[in-house]
């Protein structure tokens, strides 16, 4: 009979106090799998955080959608998220059209994510529009 390498052990050490083993159980430490899922769930949380906006920035809310216009300063004329389930909620981003298509822009060169918002009349699923991917997906370029 094959025995697990952690039974071997437990034989043994059974062998040297009488005939009574006791089961041992793991704990958790800074090298187990429930630790490092940890530490990475808080490590991508934290990285996930926009940038704080600079102060006297001005922004002025679009009726209807959720994102603000920035009025003045640096990023005059870009916009911010403030869909607060979104991970890129307070991120700064330019807005792009492309085939009757809307797409936010995040960042610039290497760093660029690109998100397509889908239109109301998509997500209702109206037979009239062409398919596009479902909800709004990052991709990178």
């Amino acid at each position: 009979m094959i025995e697990p390498i952690g039974s071997a052990s437990s034989a043994t050490s059974a062998a040297t106090t009488g005939g009574t083993s006791a089961a041992t159980t793991p704990t958790k430490d800074a090298t187990s799998f429930a630790g490092e899922l940890a530490r990475s769930v808080s490590r991508s949380a934290s990285s996930t955080k926009a940038e704080p906006r600079p102060d006297g920035e001005q922004t002025k809310r679009i009726a209807g959608h959720p994102y603000s216009r920035i009025e003045n300063g640096a990023d005059k004329g870009m916009f911010v998220n403030q869909l607060a389930s979104s991970p890129r909620l307070g991120s700064a981003f330019r807005m792009a059209e492309s085939d009757d298509r809307v797409f936010h822009v995040y960042g610039t060169g290497k760093n660029e994510v690109v998100v397509e918002i889908k239109s109301p009349s998509q997500s209702k699923g109206d037979s009239t529009s062409a398919p596009s991917t479902a909800g709004a997906t990052p991709r990178t370029m």
